[in-house]
Formats: structure tokens, C-alpha cells, sequence
């Protein structure tokens, strides 16, 4: 019997099958990768937004509300007669709906604000009229990551 060159059925069936478990794996890995580098991504767009919020208090020497709504994952940023503070990248002002788009399959699972954080014209944080005491969690998105902020009014991602 003479041997052929080439490879056996066998084996070509062994390497098609380890080549798919080896592509299933990664594509299990960079699925992760992405909801990660999403809620990342918007976990930063938050922090910038509260930051603003803050600014635009002392700026405009008034107060601002940043409203978190967990049912849709949204939050928005107004004025003490209900207008959304404008931005200046946006003519309709400070509103964003995670879990759209760019953010898409990033939640908002909790919230530690019980209401509205409020900075005053002079950008201190209060929740319910209460001045910050010590550390509280405005938002956890998809992931388990953390915006807090401080009783001093520094924001920063836990």
C-alpha cells in the first residue's frame, strides 16, 4: 500500500473542530470586551456630565439638579424651574438615555442618590437638602463599576 501525501479525513475534521472551539471562545471574550469598553465609555460620559453640572452651578450661580431614573437608564441635569442646563456640544440640553446606540446594553442597575443630587450655586453637593457626609454611590452602570462622589464635591469612578 503506498501512502499518499496530503491529510486524512480525520484529520481535517480534528482541525475544523478544535479551529471552532478556539473561535467560539474568542468571540465569547471580545463580546465581553465590548459591554466592558461600553460601560467604561459611559461611565466617563456620566462623571463629565455631573462635573459639568457642578460648573454650570457656580457659573450660573445656580442651582443644578442631577436626576438619575434607573427604570430607563437615564439621567438628566436642570434648573430649579425644570429646564435641562444647556451643554455646549447639544441644543437640547443635559439628557442622556444609556442602553441607545453607542450605549447600547449599558444599565444603570443602582443608585444611592434617593432623589436628586443638588449642587448649590457654590457647587456643594446635597441629596434631599442634606449636605454630603461622606461618600455616596450617584450611579453603578452594567459591570458593577461605581461614579461616586464625596462630601468635598470630587467626583471619581470606584
Amino acid at each position: 500500500m503506498s501512502r499518499q501525501d496530503g491529510y486524512s479525513m480525520i484529520e481535517l475534521i480534528v482541525a475544523i473542530v478544535v479551529g471552532g472551539i478556539i473561535l467560539s471562545a474568542t468571540g465569547v471574550s471580545i463580546q465581553r470586551a465590548d459591554r466592558n469598553s461600553k460601560a467604561g465609555s459611559a461611565l466617563h460620559r456620566m462623571l463629565s456630565d455631573v462635573r459639568f453640572s457642578q460648573e454650570t452651578a457656580m457659573g450660573q450661580n445656580r442651582n443644578v439638579f442631577f436626576t438619575i431614573n434607573t427604570s430607563n437608564s437615564s439621567y438628566r441635569a436642570t434648573f430649579s424651574d425644570g429646564s435641562l442646563i444647556p451643554t455646549p456640544m447639544k441644543s437640547t440640553g443635559l439628557a442622556v438615555f444609556l442602553n441607545t446606540a453607542e450605549y447600547k446594553g449599558v444599565l444603570i442597575t443602582a443608585t444611592g442618590l434617593g432623589g436628586a443630587l443638588t449642587f448649590a450655586q457654590n457647587g456643594d453637593p446635597s441629596i434631599g437638602g442634606s449636605p454630603l457626609t461622606s461618600n455616596v454611590v450617584i450611579a453603578t452602570l452594567t459591570g458593577s463599576r461605581s461614579l461616586m462622589i464625596n462630601a468635598a464635591g470630587y467626583t471619581f469612578i470606584q
